[in-house]
């Protein structure tokens, strides 16, 4: 098995590049540093395939991992917002998400919370948002973003996953793609090439890390 990752294009204030395996682009990410007003970030996107049950059980280990093992208040990463919190979405541009923190949402099973007509779900922290999503041709994307006409949102399960990285926390940016990614990979290739690309990044503070929440990510 061959990681790689390959510039796919490359501009003055956007970089793009492309994670291969064995032979075959798997993932997507693009560099963005040119906004102004918003801290640089990098943007993965990449295809899976989980149900409703699986994609939520991800979302609750990486906010465990990432609550039990970064200082949320870390004063390198200011927001308004420290606690991770989910957003459930029937638009796939975010316009009318609702906010539930995280300790709240894990509580309840996610029947109760997630709609027949949600397409997105994200876990939001200081350091990254995670968000999975239904396959595009579910969607009416020339009019509403929203579900077409007799489809099923994310109660039927992801098949894109997006992460948007403003840390350097190669760590858990690796663990969450080798659990979502398609493709087989090694955890500790994924993570070399994840401290490469998130090395320019702060690092947050670290705390105690609780083990049975790591091994249980494993």
């Amino acid at each position: 098995m061959t990681i790689e990752l390959k510039d796919e294009e490359a501009f003055s204030k956007e970089e793009f590049k492309v994670l291969v395996v064995d032979g075959q682009p798997v993932m997507e990410i693009t560099n963005v540093n040119w906004v102004s007003g918003i801290r640089p970030f990098h943007e993965l996107e990449w295809s899976t395939n989980l149900l409703l049950n699986e994609t939520v059980s991800l979302l609750k280990r990486a906010y465990l991992l990432t609550e039990t093992r970064y200082n949320l208040n870390d004063p390198k990463f200011p927001s308004s917002k420290m606690n991770p919190y989910i957003t459930l979405s029937e638009n796939s541009l975010v316009d009318d998400a609702i906010e539930i923190p995280g300790q709240i949402f894990f509580s309840r099973k996610p029947e109760q919370w997630v709609g027949i007509e949600d397409v997105t779900i994200s876990l939001t922290t200081p350091f990254y948002r995670l968000t999975l999503a239904v396959s595009p041709d579910k969607l009416d994307l020339e009019m509403t973003c929203k579900l077409k006409a007799g489809q099923k949102g994310i109660v039927d399960g992801a098949t894109m996953v997006q992460m948007l990285v403003y840390a350097n926390v190669p760590d858990i940016a690796a663990k969450i793609i080798k659990h979502t990614l398609q493709q087989p990979a090694q955890q500790s290739e994924l993570e070399g090439i994840m401290a490469g690309l998130l090395s320019g990044y702060k690092i947050p503070e670290q705390i105690k890390e609780n083990e049975k929440i790591k091994k249980n990510f494993l």
